[in-house]
């Protein structure tokens, strides 16, 4: 059994409540209390950006939780940093094991050249196939310190959530694929299109199933956390 079900409310409106559950997960794998702040934050930020672009939003009534607007603005600034700084560290974490999830997908090995430290995967970029390489065959001193600084302080983090945050980015790079000229534009993209969210989350249990047969990773089923869209 997954350790824990996040229910996120995809079906109801507004959008951006399931948005801000399912990016405080990412970002507060293991602390309840910090999601609710940066998801308080992340809603109040996001009806303020809004309001400010669309008049006829900001004048009309709105279903707003008066909640998210009980917090000081330099709260609410200090958990949406926090927040970005932790939502960075996951998406170094897909990087660096998206050559392990590739693999497992086509049911096949990464061929690795040790001399070159370099993995061969036609989609994975340079950083991420040198990172892997670094978490799989760190026998010097050198790339043993670097990949145990990858391990301790980004990978293990992000072991409860890496499958949504593969799916995530997935998403994110399909994006830029078609022709989406920022990751930043891209991933507004994916958070205010109710269809592409849900993709997201359909993925990430995909990804949650692939995770649990990739040995490098280390986890099994009671580590990672389940997102279930309602």
């Amino acid at each position: 059994m997954p350790r824990e079900i996040v229910e996120m409310p995809v079906s109801r409106e507004p959008l951006y409540e399931a948005v801000a559950v399912f990016s405080a997960v990412l970002a507060y794998p293991e602390h309840q209390d910090s999601r609710d702040r940066f998801a308080a934050a992340w809603c109040r930020a996001t009806i303020r950006a809004r309001a400010k672009k669309d008049e006829a939003y900001a004048s009309e009534l709105q279903p707003i939780r008066p909640g998210y607007f009980l917090m000081s603005d330099n709260a609410a600034k200090a958990a949406m940093q926090d927040a970005a700084r932790r939502l960075a560290e996951r998406k170094t974490a897909v990087i660096a094991t998206h050559p392990l999830f590739e693999a497992a997908e086509r049911g096949r090995e990464i061929e690795t050249i040790r001399a070159f430290a370099m993995a061969l995967s036609n989609n994975a970029e340079g950083g991420a196939a040198m990172a892997m390489y670094l978490v799989r065959n760190h026998k010097n001193d050198d790339s043993k310190a670097y990949a145990k600084n990858l391990v301790t302080r980004v990978i293990n983090p992000s072991r409860p959530v890496i499958h949504a945050a593969m799916a995530y980015w997935r998403i994110v790079l399909e994006a830029r694929g078609m022709g989406v000229a920022t990751d930043e534009e891209a991933e507004r993209r994916i958070l205010h299109d109710r269809d592409v969210f849900q993709y997201v989350i359909r993925l990430a249990e995909d990804y949650r199933q692939i995770a649990v047969s990739i040995p490098e990773l280390r986890i099994t089923e009671d580590d990672l956390i389940a997102f279930h869209a309602a």
